[in-house]
């Protein structure tokens, strides 16, 4: 008997087995029974795109020390860095320049590098902004969304207060933190384009009268700076301005540009035309039927090259500037420059982008120049600010520089500097911040040469 018990095991085992094999059988085949779900298409996630080439610096600062969250110059010029952990200071400092490159750290020669406490890391910040981005865009009432440095907080400007309730109620669904926004009543964004005449000027160089027309009337907004291909045969000059100033926005269509109001003098024709995009090719464009440009920007070619016509590398310069606050700045032509012109804007360190100068960011000081409103100071208070064109929906701009200062309709396409005439963009709509303050918007340099296909190595804005 004690021999045949492990026979008997055995038989146990295999019988016990066999029953298992054949239940998970019979299971497998009511399950393969089940009625199935109808068939669906996947729709392919869209991949995230980037805001813009500031952002993406920000961002890789944030990446190298966590703690950063963000950067700004103070009233007397210091660099101050926003930290989480202000022992990080001398690593954030380093991964700054590493970033922006020397030059951004030869601005401050003799300035003291110092910190801000903040509460939130950049990357966090930016991840919640491109979240509520394009759901926020989308809403009734929403003017526009950026991210306030000094202030460690992401920035949603509505039209009235009656948006207030429904963007507070998507902020808490996206599961954003409501200590990390600011929701304040801005008004709307609107483009500076508008309606008068003003002399003709030869030579032609940045901040002067352009018109186009556009369906039944004209678009009048003021030129950019000048650009040059010098690796073409023979060389072609072009200039910048707002692709809102184009017959067509973000369309190229040929468009021909006149100075001053006269289709008698034709000047320039478009080549390039910053395009546009919808929700179902980007994630970042609300899908409420927007249109979304990263840079307001179109490339004109002068029809005649020659100095008689066109004065290369210069900036319109008037009588005296007007700070912020001051309303409108002069805008009769200072004659004690050559023509008018000031050619600070000369060498290729002074123009963004071009061998490594950097961007303006928050707190750096700026001017620009059109004949809406003349010549006026500023300084940016956010360099990554989207919003609705208010004055022609349904466009959307994404990640555009603004700047505390005065502007008006006229100035769209002007050219945006420093004091010392850096170049840094065009001229794209005018409002008001969370504070209440007279702001300007331009497309930062880095960003118009991305959409419109250019590099620094064909096209050159100075004497290089």
């Amino acid at each position: 008997m004690l021999n045949r018990l492990p026979h008997m095991a055995n038989r146990v085992v295999y019988l016990t087995l066999t029953i298992m094999c054949l239940l998970l059988i019979a299971a497998c085949d009511r399950v393969v029974r089940l009625p199935t779900a109808p068939s669906t298409t996947l729709v392919p996630t869209l991949e995230p795109r980037s805001l813009g080439p500031i952002d993406d610096q920000f961002r890789r600062v944030g990446e190298m020390v966590p703690t950063f969250g963000g950067f700004y110059v103070d009233g007397n010029g210091n660099p101050t860095l926003v930290l989480t952990n202000p022992l990080d200071l001398n690593a954030a400092r380093n991964a700054m320049v590493a970033v922006f490159g020397p030059r951004f750290e030869r601005q401050f020669v003799g300035k003291t590098w110092q910190t801000a406490l903040g509460r939130f890391p950049y990357t966090q910040l930016a991840a919640w902004r491109s979240q509520l981005l394009p759901q926020f865009l989308a809403l009734k009432g929403a003017s526009g969304i950026g991210l306030d440095h000094k202030r460690n907080r992401i920035t949603l400007g509505v039209l009235s207060e009656d948006a207030i309730a429904p963007t507070q109620a998507l902020v808490t669904k996206l599961g954003v933190l409501m200590d990390a926004v600011l929701i304040a009543k801005v008004g709307g964004y609107y483009s500076t384009s508008a309606s008068t005449l003003l002399e003709k000027q030869r030579p032609l160089t940045a901040g002067f009268f352009i018109t186009t027309q556009k369906g039944t009337g004209y678009e009048d907004c003021s030129s950019g700076p000048n650009v040059t291909s010098p690796a073409s045969s023979p060389i072609r000059a072009f200039f910048l301005t707002a692709s809102h100033c184009t017959f067509a926005r973000g369309v190229y269509d040929s468009f021909t540009t006149y100075q001053p109001n006269d289709i008698n003098e034709p000047i320039g024709g478009e080549v390039i035309d910053a395009p546009y995009t919808t929700s179902s090719t980007d994630p970042n464009c609300p899908a409420d039927g927007s249109k979304c440009q990263y840079a307001d920007a179109a490339l004109i070619q002068y029809f005649a090259f020659s100095s008689a016509e066109v004065s290369l590398f210069g900036i319109a310069r008037t009588l005296s500037p007007a700070d912020p606050g001051g309303g409108p700045g002069s805008t009769t032509i200072d004659y004690s420059y050559f023509n008018g012109v000031y050619y600070g804007a000369m060498a290729p360190n002074r123009v963004e982008g071009y061998e490594g100068f950097p961007p303006a960011s928050y707190g750096t000081q700026v001017e620009k120049i059109g004949w809406g409103s003349g010549w006026t100071r500023g300084y940016v208070d956010d360099p990554c600010y989207s919003f609705h064109d208010v004055k022609e929906p349904p466009f959307v701009v994404i990640c555009q520089t603004r700047a505390v200062g005065t502007a008006l309709d006229g100035d769209s396409g002007g050219p945006v500097t420093s004091p010392w005439i850096d170049v840094y963009g065009v001229v794209s709509a005018r409002g008001q911040n969370e504070s209440g303050d007279a702001v300007f918007i331009y497309s930062p340099l880095t960003a118009i040469f991305r959409e419109l296909g250019m590099s620094f190595d064909n096209y050159q804005m100075c004497a290089c």
